[in-house]
């Protein structure tokens, strides 16, 4: 399938418009992530649909719309959308992918946040759970994934499961044949993979990443990947992460945005700007942008779009792998 490449956007417009993705997101503006905070759904791109509880069918869902326990979140292909949960969470969902948010509520200072995913791929980034009546949890076919402040991606369909933790811990629970609930261990960067019905899998190493693209900027600043999920600090200093296995953290200073499997396309990097958080502004000479591709050998590069304006603003580098991430398994990072 054909790769969409991101094109360098121009103008305060198109930082606005970024800047609105983000902050919704990453619930910033209004009562943030506090209890009362509503669970928002963000599209990234293409046709996402949603189905209210109480629907018979699917219908088109909008960018900013209120999700309830009992909606089911749907993406077709070469779609992405962003739950924000009220108390600060976020769920990417990856094309092709079925979510319902089964709960999500607070009470008496515990936060309750229940998912049922049937098909495709979501990455998780959980708020740490502050008191120990808590839950964050993902139901799949053959597992239930649970966590208090993990990273993790899980990709699954009706006969497997597998978790990937990049931070913290995941307790993933499999019914077992005989009856019993076996609870294993997924550390950060190990996996889990499970099969439906069957005794449950022991964890094991994560899989190196093919091809990883680090962008280290100096002061805050997001970058947005050729799939346009944004990753990075906020002009108020939010941590956003919305391609899965992302790391983002900060060196003093500077913003370090670790990408892995990152795909072919054009990357944009855009300076958070403390103006820009309060009025939208933007200095157009100040964003830059990266081409990431290969070269005939099949090594991964990455070409700077332009020089001038990432002078002093961003450094990319660059983990060799050697291979490009094949056009069949792009569409799915």
């Amino acid at each position: 399938m054909r790769i969409r490449r991101f094109r360098m956007l121009v103008g305060a417009i198109a930082f606005v418009l970024l800047l609105s993705v983000v902050f919704g997101v990453a619930g910033i503006g209004g009562s943030g992530t506090a209890l009362g905070a509503a669970t928002t759904l963000t599209v990234l791109s293409g046709d996402v649909s949603i189905r209210h509880q109480g629907d018979a069918s699917f219908g088109s869902a909008l960018d900013g719309e209120i999700v309830l326990a009992g909606d089911t979140v749907r993406t077709a292909t070469d779609s992405r959308a962003v739950i924000t949960y009220f108390e600060g969470s976020t769920v990417t969902i990856e094309p092709e992918t079925s979510l319902m948010v089964e709960s999500a509520y607070a009470d008496g200072g515990n936060t309750f946040i229940q998912m049922m995913q049937l098909a495709g791929r979501t990455w998780h980034v959980v708020t740490k759970l502050a008191s120990g009546g808590s839950l964050y949890e993902l139901r799949t076919p053959s597992s239930t994934a649970s966590g208090r402040g993990p990273e993790f991606i899980a990709d699954t369909d009706a006969d497997l499961t597998t978790i990937t933790t990049t931070e913290g811990l995941v307790v993933s629970s499999v019914a077992e044949p005989n009856g019993d609930v076996a609870e294993v261990p997924v550390p950060a960067g190990t996996a889990q993979t499970q099969r439906h019905g069957e005794r449950a899998a022991p964890a094991h190493p994560a899989p190196t990443p093919e091809r990883t693209v680090s962008v280290t900027m100096h002061g805050n600043g997001l970058v947005v990947d050729a799939r346009g999920r944004t990753n990075g600090v906020t002009p108020d200093g939010r941590l956003v992460s919305q391609t899965p296995g992302a790391r983002v953290t900060r060196e003093g200073s500077d913003v370090l945005v670790v990408l892995p499997d990152a795909a072919d396309g054009d990357m944009r990097i855009v300076p958070a700007m403390s103006a820009s958080a309060g009025h939208g502004e933007s200095d157009a000479a100040h964003d830059a942008g990266l081409s990431v591709g290969h070269d005939d050998s099949g090594q991964l590069t990455v070409r700077v779009l332009e020089p001038d304006e990432m002078h002093g603003l961003a450094k990319p580098t660059v983990t060799p792998s050697g291979h490009p991430v094949p056009d069949q398994e792009r569409d799915s990072k």
